[in-house]
């Protein structure tokens, strides 16, 4: 543990020295990935969690994508907190192909939280499995996906299906101010990041009174050319076009908007 705890310090100090120091801290990764295994066979899953976290730091070094799914799948299997969230994680960005892995994503991240340790400022399994939505309604035969906030209040946000697929309704889309999921009707309050990323076909919304905050780029990367906003939420803030798209183009917000 003493020499663990040794070559932790020199991954951190590889990190001050930049990317000519990458090949060092590679081969010190992969020495704590063997002392953590050693540690599990003498004395059962307690490091389990440190070492998942290390496995999936070795795989940020690989090239080849059937070696980093290996990497994760094992650390997932220790099971670690670590492996488990990376793994729920790429469940989430291969969905894209195959809509049932939504599920097994949800799955990786409440295990992932039962594993997870105090130290852990990060907490990504846990902000993912906030984010996921909860149910969907459709709109123009286009679903939009929505996460319940508060029970209680009956709130939801429209969020994002996962991390690779946002909501994406066609033209004009009025935005409702309210939901009915299972027989009970929700507010909807809020719009959370990346809601509309990048939906090229979206080019008027209306947003209700009920909405009392937008998340960042929410409309980014739209065709939004008119917003008509009853609420009091600020939207001089809004962007429409990627950043990069805003410099290239030197382009601003239609004055409509």
């Amino acid at each position: 543990l003493v020499l663990a705890e040794k070559l932790k310090t020199q991954t951190g100090m590889y990190d001050v020295g930049g990317s000519e120091y990458r090949e060092k801290k590679r081969e010190t990764i992969s020495q704590l990935i063997g002392i953590y295994q050693n540690l599990r066979a003498a004395v059962g899953n307690t490091y389990n969690n440190e070492l998942g976290y290390w496995m999936i730091q070795y795989a940020g070094f690989v090239h080849e994508p059937s070696e980093y799914i290996d990497l994760v799948s094992q650390a997932a299997s220790l099971p670690s907190y670590d492996g488990l969230a990376e793994l729920g994680r790429m469940y989430e960005y291969k969905s894209v192909l195959d809509s049932s892995l939504d599920e097994k994503a949800r799955k990786c991240y409440r295990e992932a939280i039962e594993l997870m340790e105090e130290v852990d400022s990060n907490c990504f399994a846990s902000k993912r499995l906030e984010m996921l939505p909860d149910f969907s309604c459709e709109y123009s035969s286009t679903p939009i996906y929505y996460r319940i906030l508060s029970e209680d209040e009956r709130t939801v946000a429209i969020c994002n299906k996962n991390l690779m697929i946002h909501n994406a309704p066609q033209g004009n889309f009025e935005m409702p101010s309210y939901v009915k999921h299972n027989g009970v009707q929700y507010s909807v309050v809020a719009i959370d990041d990346e809601a509309f990323y990048h939906d090229r076909l979206l080019t008027r919304v209306s947003i209700p009174e009920s909405i009392r905050s937008i998340g960042n780029d929410a409309f980014s990367g739209t065709q939004i050319n008119e917003m008509i906003c009853f609420s009091d939420v600020n939207t001089e803030d809004i962007r429409v076009e990627p950043i990069e798209l805003q410099e290239e183009k030197g382009s601003q917000l239609p004055a409509n908007i």
